[in-house]
């Protein structure tokens, strides 16, 4: 009796707001005691209290004292109804969010694992990767910190591809387009000697290589 999170009591208000729509329960009729109700839901008669005090909230029965519930308006139950969708859609998109940013996270850590595994050889000379790497320390009028300065354009003439940056303690794998290097950044390229050289050709005086 649970679609996504929402809660049972939720769901058996929509199912009777249902039966009004459709004009199973008609304007004045009662609606069956709350020990029949639960016994239809398989639920407690406190869940279906909940139940009916939602739709008496709403505007779609009435609750009389000693009475019971009753019908009062098919228009405010066709109302509720399509707020019950939207709530349930809202729900499900926050749950599909949820999983999407856990998985970010997940992906995230397992990236930053690797990284900091390359860097570890890195510094040794080593490689866990069948190409070859190096790092270089951003320091002050480097290309990098320029406000045109392009990914694209610098892997394009060095050959080489930035796939990590090394921020104080911080990692960052992932490198996007539009990144922005900081002074003292330590970025980690792809490539040989020749890469190498060229790199720290580029940043010095991009223009020489183009």
């Amino acid at each position: 009796m649970k679609i996504n999170s929402v809660p049972v009591f939720e769901q058996i208000a929509y199912e009777l707001a249902c039966k009004i729509k459709n004009n199973e329960l008609t304007h004045n009729q009662k609606i069956r005691g709350r020990s029949i109700i639960a016994s239809e839901f398989n639920v407690s008669s406190e869940t279906v209290r909940k139940a009916l005090a939602i739709l008496e909230k709403n505007g779609v029965v009435d609750i009389k004292e000693q009475s019971g519930a009753y019908v009062k308006s098919k228009a405010e139950a066709v109302k509720y109804i399509a707020m019950h969708h939207q709530n349930v859609e809202t729900e499900k998109r926050f749950e599909e969010i949820d999983l999407l940013l856990k998985e970010s996270m997940t992906l995230q850590k397992t990236l930053q694992t690797q990284f900091k595994q390359i860097k570890k050889n890195n510094d040794v000379h080593k490689s866990v990767l069948p190409i070859n790497t190096f790092s270089i320390k951003v320091k002050q009028y480097d290309a990098f910190l320029y406000d045109d300065f392009s990914i694209d354009e610098f892997e394009h003439i060095v050959g080489g591809n930035i796939f990590g940056v090394v921020r104080k303690d911080a990692i960052i794998s992932g490198i996007k387009r539009k990144f922005n290097f900081l002074l003292n950044d330590e970025v980690f390229i792809s490539g040989g000697e020749s890469v190498k050289q060229k790199t720290l050709s580029f940043i010095k005086n991009p223009d020489l290589l183009k």
